[in-house]
């Protein structure tokens, strides 16, 4: 649990200082026609859960399905089932036993669009690793390191993170990347401990920066509510943020830890 010691404490700062930072950030506090935006957020939202009603029966064979995808993903290593074949088997369940229509499924232009897109990327992205652009990256961000005498470990951690905007997957990101900083550190020198815990943690934090860097943001800024300006400005602010943490604070702890 190496990975949970080192990231305990920088996390900890990350969960309460960013709802205070996106809370500064979304400007909830200002004053729209005499009523605070966040109290009619949340009026609007108790409205139309109110419209809603109770939990139906359909919604509730969409939470068995859901339920039962996510207990198959779990347990893929025993059960040797695609993560892709979990997701049909999804499917098909829904459709058979009347929860969605194939209409549904058809007529969901937001989702086949995040489908296209997000394929499309990711693809791209893998033919580019095997095409050995991202060694050919990794060798170039060495060589401007000694070039220009700059700190190792925050230069790869920085590099690392930022090279999420050319991916439209975190998982194609740390596959076509991780190992080559990661190589890049040792010919170079660095810790090779705090190199891989940076590596590993801003793998994940990363996403913030894009609207296309997960699946998940690509399926919210699908909706339409936050265009794609504020979007990447909220990303930077986020990327800044952690970056100045897991640099100061988590730096920090990691000494304690005997990492350093």
């Amino acid at each position: 649990m190496t990975w949970l010691e080192g990231s305990v404490v920088p996390c900890m700062v990350c969960a309460i200082s960013l709802p205070l930072l996106l809370r500064w950030t979304l400007s909830v506090d200002k004053v729209d026609n005499g009523k605070r935006t966040g109290s009619n957020a949340v009026k609007h939202a108790q409205t139309e859960l109110d419209k809603m009603g109770p939990v139906s029966k359909k919604e509730w064979q969409l939470c068995l399905v859901l339920l039962s995808c996510l207990i198959m993903w779990i347990t893929a290593s025993v059960t040797h089932l695609d993560a892709t074949l979990v997701a049909l088997i999804g499917i098909v369940s829904l459709l058979y036993m009347g929860t969605i229509t194939w209409r549904d499924v058809s007529t969901n232009t937001n989702a086949w669009d995040t489908l296209f897109w997000l394929g499309g990327f990711i693809t791209i992205a893998q033919q580019l690793s095997e095409a050995g652009a991202s060694k050919f990256l990794g060798v170039q961000i060495s060589h401007a390191i000694k070039h220009f005498n700059l700190p190792v470990l925050p230069s790869l951690a920085i590099a690392y993170f930022l090279t999420t905007f050319l991916f439209s997957s975190l998982s194609a990101h740390i596959v076509a990347f991780a190992s080559t900083f990661l190589d890049a550190g040792h010919m170079l020198g660095a810790n090779s401990m705090v190199l891989t815990a940076l590596i590993a943690y801003f793998g994940v934090l990363a996403g913030c920066m894009t609207n296309f860097s997960t699946g998940m943001a690509a399926m919210y800024y699908t909706t339409g509510y936050v265009p794609r300006s504020k979007w990447f400005l909220i990303g930077l602010q986020m990327a800044m943020f952690y970056l100045f943490v897991y640099f100061t604070i988590g730096m920090s702890w990691w000494k304690l830890l005997g990492w350093l």
